[in-house]
């Protein structure tokens, strides 16, 4: 009897424990249901971005490639995106905000299936879909970084003959253009050097850089690098495991010969050909002015990279003057006198070079010129030495100064100050312009 009470009396805590289990059954049931449900995002990143190391290790450039993207479907016959289709593209975008300097062309195809003109317009009207998908919120990828194209029923990759076939001809594709060189990576090392990167991979234990569009992919350690600074400025220091610290040389590829060099020391040798600048008549006199004045010399200019952008120089040199002013009546008619000058110049002059860009620069200079001038009339001439003070900017560009040897082409313009001469008329102020070519030496 006192056992059969005892179990009715149970009864009310069993089935609340029951109940309970019940629930947490449930609860639990639909939590996996709901993972099940929700799209693997990191699957078709990861994918996407193995595809385009792979393509940047077998080949120098990626122009060309094409990379079908799998889980792109659109409602029949429209160019509405699926929902999940929109949330896969918003796995590529992440995947080619990682890579900034990539310029690429989104592709749409059909099968032959509706006309010829119908799905010329679908596959452009799908590629667009796509395109803006990657654009807007939430991929934000850079407009200027995606075109799109629609390629119709063209270029299939199956017969049309069969279902199977037209299911694979009905497709979009990510095919890539090249890299915006404009966006520089600079990748500081800590020996001190630095490496100018126009695309920049960095995973867990190494960075992955190309110095240029046709350069072969290179990989430094992530323990080797100090910081990374982008082109819209963000700075980012590598998140390198201990592990790393462990990784031995030899699996790392080399660091590329185009490596900026630890010094900062250039040498910059031009040549130069001068025009002087003001009045030149048809005849000219003493009080008139100088005739035409050319000049041709070359400089020299030993230079030191404060940064960059910015640098400072000593420019020395030789250039040879020659004038002619002729003393007539009339302008047409015969030469009375000539006065005849020849001079030299040797600048000491301070430079400053600024880098605008990459390649052009704006390099203001100032200083003193040594002069040597052999002048006057047909019956006899002088000499006469002195010291002149200048002053000038030359607009230049240059080709990579990260090599050991460039080239350089510059317009130079020159003001020289008067010089007195007691015994004939002194050399009034010019101003004078040119062009200047050149090479530059890392030392």
């Amino acid at each position: 009897m006192a056992n059969l009470q005892d179990s009715k009396n149970s009864n009310p805590m069993r089935r609340i424990l029951s109940m309970a289990l019940l629930l947490l059954m449930g609860q639990a049931q639909a939590t996996f249901a709901r993972s099940l449900s929700q799209p693997d995002t990191t699957a078709p990143a990861n994918a996407t971005l193995r595809v385009i190391m792979d393509s940047l290790r077998q080949q120098p450039t990626l122009k060309g490639v094409r990379i079908k993207l799998q889980d792109i479907n659109f409602e029949t016959s429209s160019a509405v995106l699926t929902s999940a289709s929109a949330q896969y593209i918003d796995t590529i975008a992440a995947v080619l905000n990682k890579l900034p300097a990539l310029i690429l062309e989104i592709g749409g195809h059909t099968d032959n299936v509706g006309g010829t003109q119908r799905n010329q317009t679908l596959s452009q009207s799908r590629a667009q879909a796509v395109r803006s998908r990657l654009v807007g919120p939430p991929g934000m990828v850079a407009p200027k970084r995606v075109t799109f194209r629609g390629y119709g029923e063209t270029k299939p990759i199956a017969a049309n003959t069969s279902e199977g076939g037209r299911l694979l001809n009905r497709r979009v594709e990510m095919q890539f253009v090249g890299l915006d060189n404009a966006l520089i990576t600079k990748v500081y090392l800590r020996n001190g050097q630095v490496v100018r990167a126009a695309l920049v991979y960095v995973n867990l234990r190494s960075v992955l850089y190309k110095t240029e569009e046709n350069a072969p992919l290179l990989e430094l350690p992530c323990t080797d690098v100090l910081r990374l600074v982008y082109a819209d400025g963000r700075v980012q220091v590598p998140d390198c495991p201990p592990s790393s610290t462990t990784q031995t040389s030899s699996s790392i590829t080399p660091v590329a010969p185009s490596v900026r060099r630890s010094s900062k020391l250039y040498l910059l040798t031009q040549f130069e050909a001068r025009y002087m600048m003001g009045q030149s008549p048809g005849w000219t006199s003493k009080t008139l002015g100088y005739a035409h004045v050319l000049g041709f010399g070359g400089t020299a200019m030993v230079g030191y990279r404060l940064t960059d952008r910015f640098a400072v120089g000593v420019q020395t040199g030789y250039a040879r003057w020659s004038t002619r002013v002729e003393y007539k009546e009339s302008a047409g008619g015969p030469i009375v006198r000539q006065y005849h000058s020849e001079a030299t110049q040797i600048p000491l002059f301070l430079c400053l070079p600024v880098y605008l860009t990459e390649s052009v620069y704006l390099m203001p200079e100032g200083g003193i010129n040594l002069l040597a001038i052999n002048a006057g009339f047909e019956n006899g001439r002088e000499k006469f030495t002195g010291v002149q003070t200048g002053y000038g900017a030359t607009l230049g560009y240059s080709t990579d100064r990260r090599k050991a040897l460039w080239f350089d082409v510059g317009l130079v313009y020159r003001a020289h100050q008067k010089v007195a001469w007691d015994r004939q008329y002194g050399v009034p102020p010019m101003h004078y312009a040119g062009l200047k070519l050149g090479l530059g030496v890392s030392l």
